[in-house]
């Protein structure tokens, strides 16, 4: 008896799942040299923040990413120039943006960065924010799923 017969649908159905996965793979390996593009002590930030999220299934994670962050940008803080003199501003760690503002550079800390990583009120989310928090839940979805994530991590 001779094996079936591949039909020409299901022949197709098999090349666009393995274009998705081609795809996926490409889009993580982007997502992970995006990561490795950041500043060394960003990077490191970032991966842990990634394991701990999805590995340690974490929710508190992104709040700790986020006090992390405006730790870290307190290093190059500089004091504000425009209608509030006194405030620290800095600019984001992980995409290097400040505000759109005319007298002021990067964001006041802590508020300021906290809405650009968020995007919340008339700030613009951190593009590189938005990635760390779709691949956070990929990744989660990946693992949950069964498959192996270990690779994506680094």
């Amino acid at each position: 008896m001779s094996a079936p017969r591949k039909t020409k649908q299901s022949m197709t159905g098999q090349h666009y799942q393995q274009e998705i996965e081609n795809l996926k793979q490409k889009l993580n390996e982007a997502r992970r040299m995006m990561i490795n593009l950041l500043p060394r002590e960003v990077a490191i930030i970032s991966r842990n923040f990634l394991r701990d999220f999805t590995i340690n299934k974490n929710d508190m994670a992104f709040d700790d990413l986020v006090d992390k962050l405006i730790e870290h940008a307190k290093l190059s803080a500089f004091p504000g120039a425009g209608y509030i003199t006194d405030e620290i501003r800095a600019y984001c760690p992980l995409c290097g943006s400040g505000c759109q503002g005319p007298y002021d550079k990067g964001f006041r800390l802590p508020g300021g960065m906290q809405r650009h990583f968020f995007g919340h009120g008339n700030l613009t989310q951190c593009g590189t924010m938005a990635v760390l928090i779709t691949m956070a839940h990929d990744l989660r979805r990946e693992l949950q799923a069964g498959n192996s994530i270990g690779l994506l991590l680094y």
